[in-house]
């Protein structure tokens, strides 16, 4: 199963163009973020990029915590789903990383694209099998630098996680981006498939 979270503004029907000639047999769940903003929905309510740090957390903590318990609920309902990708972009991403972080008995395999990775590991919590980061080298909000350090300490914490930098990108996608996003879903759902 794959679960694809928006970015702030954008509406699940953002993933559609994005899922089209997936050659592996998954199911795709695309939630909808509970806060009207702009031309779609977020994640927050106003106010959050204004919060400290430690708030802007416990708000991502929060919202993971509701997407996890939907996973669980669908793991119950469909018990022939045997692994979860989760994968975001921007805020969609925070809570990719987050729901890998802090729920891995739900999650096997997260992708979180332009995202702060905030958050502590819980020192012997078990974690998500894989963690795949992908930034854009000229991202303003969540810069390469920032992201390099922090998955390279995350590593050091035992987080199975890796980073891809994408040169001259900058808060967006770029073609190569979404191959390798597509390209490392489909095998890894793939692979789960065929065991």
């Amino acid at each position: 199963m794959l679960v694809a979270l928006h970015y702030s503004g954008s509406t699940p029907g953002f993933w559609r163009p994005l899922l089209e000639d997936w050659r592996t047999p998954t199911r795709v769940v695309l939630p909808r973020g509970p806060h009207p903003r702009r031309e779609g929905f977020t994640w927050f309510a106003s106010g959050h990029e204004q919060k400290a740090t430690e708030e802007k957390t416990a708000d991502v903590e929060q919202m993971a915590a509701r997407l996890a318990e939907l996973i669980r609920e669908l793991r119950a309902e469909h018990p022939r789903i045997r692994r979860v990708a989760v994968t975001g972009f921007s805020y969609g991403g925070d809570l990719a990383w987050m729901l890998a972080l802090r729920h891995p008995e739900q999650v096997d395999v997260a992708v979180p694209m332009g995202s702060r990775l905030l958050g502590t590991p819980t020192p012997g919590a078990p974690a998500t099998r894989r963690v795949w980061v992908l930034q854009g080298e000229v991202d303003p909000i969540t810069t390469a630098p920032q992201t390099a350090a922090r998955v390279d300490a995350l590593k050091t914490a035992g987080v199975p996680i890796d980073v891809k930098v994408y040169p001259d990108l900058g808060h967006d996608f770029s073609p190569q981006l979404i191959d390798d996003w597509r390209t490392f879903l489909q095998h890894q759902l793939r692979t789960e498939a065929q065991r």
